[in-house]
């Protein structure tokens, strides 16, 4: 084996190692989650797409607690944040919507024009898997939470 294919091997070993990381750190994660009896505040942002927790667009409402490689708009979105293409998320964990809305107390953070625009749709229009945010209009508090003033 050449040297270049020592390399890309070295390359597929640790891409592989790192996605079985990920995928026991989720199964710690949601078994942690139900150890504690769920989660008491749940802390979101609101992507520029009208996604949390990096459910993207599409993405199903019901699917699981995941590993998921980002769409390209995110990683360009999030390119701001890092000096150079070195340290990018491309492959995150991303949390099932309903995991989130199981939470005893929900804060979504949003600031700006192009935000209200996506707070107005996510309140005011319709549940759909095209803005996963729109999930929220389900979430009922638990009793016990304090209420919104």
């Amino acid at each position: 084996m050449n040297s270049s294919g020592m390399i890309w091997s070295a390359i597929e070993e640790v891409t592989v190692n790192a996605l079985q990381l990920h995928r026991y750190t989720i199964v710690i994660m949601v078994g942690r989650i139900a150890e504690c009896g769920g989660i008491d505040l749940q802390i979101l942002d609101i992507g520029t797409d009208g996604h949390i927790a990096f459910n993207e667009p599409t993405s199903s409402l019901s699917w699981h607690t995941r590993l998921k490689t980002l769409s390209k708009h995110p990683i360009e979105h999030n390119a701001r944040f890092f000096e150079g293409r070195e340290g990018l998320l491309v492959n995150v964990i991303t949390m099932r919507v309903g995991t989130i809305l199981n939470a005893r107390m929900l804060v979504l953070v949003a600031s700006g024009k192009t935000n209200a625009r996506l707070i107005a749709q996510t309140i005011e229009g319709p549940v759909t898997s095209m803005g996963t945010a729109s999930a929220l209009q389900l979430y009922a508090a638990k009793p016990g939470a304090p209420t919104a003033r």
